[in-house]
């Protein structure tokens, strides 16, 4: 997990929590899920070399799945809207909620103005983000450096 003072309890729950998210993929009708991750996420070497070849590798393999689509924003678009922190939007029939994080702990809205405040930021990273077959290829590239 990589917190600072984490006690093997909170590690596990974590552990947990996470792969339980995960399984929503493998599920027989599992939600369409779309990502824009910035270029940096995926230069930045945490856990080693080997560590971070098995993420992307693992990254790449969900690609496959035709309700994943991951794409990147390159380095070279300088700042952007993404900096600003990470977030999910959420939409269940009409229902939406998004999950803000920050690095002490996350929150969940329904607010309708932070929704639309965060739906123009997807669109703003969106209009920056590579096409999904170029992302594959910055990830793959990556996985071979």
């Amino acid at each position: 997990m990589g917190e600072p003072g984490a006690v093997p309890g909170e590690v596990e729950k974590a552990v947990k929590a996470r792969l339980r998210r995960q399984a929503i993929i493998h599920r027989p009708n599992p939600p369409a899920l779309s990502f824009i991750l910035d270029e940096s996420a995926i230069l930045r070497r945490i856990g080693g070399r080997e560590a971070m070849r098995e993420q992307l590798g693992k990254l790449l393999a969900l690609m496959d799945r035709s309700c994943i689509t991951v794409r990147i924003v390159p380095l070279s678009s300088g700042s952007t809207a993404g900096l600003i922190g990470s977030f999910v939007i959420a939409q269940d029939d009409d229902t939406y909620a998004a999950f803000l994080e920050n690095t002490e702990n996350g929150e969940v809205t329904h607010q309708a103005d932070m929704l639309r405040k965060l739906n123009q930021r997807w669109e703003l990273l969106s209009g920056l983000a590579q096409a999904t077959y170029v992302s594959r290829e910055i990830i793959q590239r990556v996985v071979e450096s």
